[in-house]
């Protein structure tokens, strides 16, 4: 029987900030939209392209971001010897590394046209161009390392947890630890700017963060007591093998308590 898990306590939405971050995000996309559409009839076709592709770019980084903020995720897991693995959202997945895959031409050309004094926008000053090239290297860039990323593990990010402890990958980012190393799973992590955080902090002092875990599940939540309840109960930990521990996280049947039995 599935059962609705409470929100930890220290996750705070921001609706407001959020949806500031969303009508900005689409006001620049529509304004890259409409000035392709004005230089694709001045006969600009090479500024029009870069911008409707940084349009389009923008518009599925908005959908990539805005589908795990309404919860509309759908928790992908598989099991084999090694445990259970836990990936981001399909949508989210494909519509970052599409996100990804329309900048980094689109942006590159962007620089090359900047440099080459062939970009038509009103941009009034030498200053100005230089920031916008710069700004679009280091996004090309970034464009790069979602794709490298996706390609070298299958996917923008997951969760694995095992027997004897847990791997963490997002993006760049990685980490992985025993569960006999670890002293709290903790609600809250230092990086404020992270919403829904699940900090393992280990006994040496270190500690290793899922940032996105409301990629991996609605809000993140079945996800952050599914990693607690592992660390509470070393003797569920052969589940994580044998599937049992994908029926709990289907059912939503993990241990709430706040402190350790």
């Amino acid at each position: 029987m599935v059962r609705e898990l409470p929100k930890p306590q220290q996750w705070r939405d921001r609706p407001v900030l959020t949806a500031v971050a969303l009508l900005f995000g689409l006001a620049i996309a529509g304004g890259c939209a409409w000035w392709g559409v004005v230089v694709l009839v001045r006969s600009q076709y090479l500024t029009a392209l870069v911008m409707l592709g940084c349009a389009v770019s923008m518009l599925c980084a908005l959908l990539g971001a805005a589908i795990p903020k309404l919860g509309w995720v759908t928790p992908r897991a598989s099991v084999d010897d090694r445990g259970t693995l836990l990936r981001i959202d399909r949508s989210v997945n494909w519509l970052n590394c599409a996100a990804a895959a329309v900048i980094i031409p689109s942006g590159a050309l962007l620089v090359v046209l900047v440099l080459t004094g062939g970009l038509d926008l009103p941009l009034t000053g030498d200053r100005q161009r230089g920031f916008l090239a710069v700004s679009m290297g280091f996004v090309v860039i970034g464009g790069f390392g979602i794709l490298a990323a996706a390609t070298r593990r299958g996917g923008i990010g997951y969760v694995r947890l095992t027997r004897s402890g847990f791997e963490i990958a997002e993006l760049a980012r990685t980490g992985q630890g025993l569960w006999a190393d670890v002293r709290e799973v903790s609600d809250e992590a230092i990086d404020k700017r992270t919403q829904h955080p699940i900090d393992v902090e280990m006994t040496d002092g270190s500690s290793q963060v899922i940032h996105w875990a409301a990629d991996f599940t609605p809000q993140g939540i079945a996800l952050y007591w599914m990693v607690r309840h592992y660390w509470l109960h070393p003797e569920d930990r052969a589940e994580l093998a044998d599937g049992r521990a994908v029926e709990r996280l289907r059912d939503e049947d993990f241990d709430t308590a706040r402190a350790r039995p």
